[in-house]
């Protein structure tokens, strides 16, 4: 994970000003109500990236440990627009800026900050990406090999018995079309988020896609797939159910760093 690549160290503030948690609250509630306010989900992204880069290190990191633990216990479904602003306006931070947050919330010990943070995953070791890229696939079963492009249009399709089909289709050019299809579902996209087979690329597509990635079931499929980026599993986490964290956590199939993150979120302040 390339955060982990000599961070900056930045010089912290000086005893009793972000370490009391009254002041952490304060800060944090006067942030959650300007994102409240906005009701373009672009335009939170935005103003939530503007504060990670432009608020001292130690303060955003306050705010951020005390964040999490208010999105994690709100009943609220603003909640979920606030989650979604966060991770992914972190996702917008460049190298140095997410360098000294990490270092700052690394003095802090905040580790679950400090792995919101990953800005990189470790490569896939599966052998097989070559032939999940190859443009010629058999979409239906016993029907034609079909080229990219054929591969393509059918994502398009209105039909629900080759949406079926299409859903299982890895290559990330296909899933771009397929995410943007007025026809497909929900539960089509819960599929395609579980689908082992599917290629990296095409569930940070998922990840990343303004309609999709708000449905709690979808980022939970993500999160419990394995060959979903690690930084982006981690981010995913922040709002999902304590029942959901402890099945994540219990997984011996997942990331280490991802079920430490779910045991710190478990008992995240709120």
């Amino acid at each position: 994970m390339s955060i982990t690549r000599s961070p900056a160290v930045t010089t912290r503030r000086t005893p009793g000003s972000w370490q009391n948690s009254q002041v952490a609250r304060s800060h944090t509630q006067a942030l959650v109500r300007k994102l409240k306010g906005i009701r373009d989900p672009a335009m939170r992204t935005a103003l939530a990236a503007a504060f990670l880069r432009d608020e001292p290190g130690d303060d955003v990191v306050a705010t951020l440990h005390q964040l999490v633990g208010e999105v994690r216990h709100s009943h609220e479904p603003a909640a979920h627009g606030l989650a979604d602003a966060v991770t992914a306006a972190l996702g917008q931070l460049d190298y140095d800026t997410r360098a000294r947050l990490y270092s700052a919330a690394k003095t802090a010990g905040h580790d679950e900050v400090a792995r919101l943070l990953f800005d990189a995953s470790p490569g896939p070791e599966r052998e097989d990406l070559a032939r999940i890229l190859s443009p010629e696939r058999q979409v239906v079963p016993r029907g034609r090999i079909l080229s990219l492009g054929e591969r393509k249009a059918l994502a398009r399709t209105n039909r629900r018995d080759l949406i079926l089909h299409v859903v299982r289709d890895p290559h990330p050019d296909v899933v771009s079309i397929f995410l943007d299809n007025p026809h497909v579902i929900e539960a089509d996209v819960v599929a395609l988020a579980a689908g082992r087979g599917a290629h990296p690329d095409a569930l940070a597509a998922v990840a990343a896609h303004p309609r999709w990635r708000v449905r709690r079931s979808i980022r939970r499929a993500l999160v419990m797939n394995p060959t979903t980026p690690l930084h982006l599993a981690v981010r995913l986490l922040v709002d999902l159910r304590a029942v959901d964290l402890r099945a994540i956590a219990a997984d011996p199939q997942l990331n280490q760093e991802l079920r430490a993150q779910a045991m710190a979120l478990i008992s995240a302040p709120g």
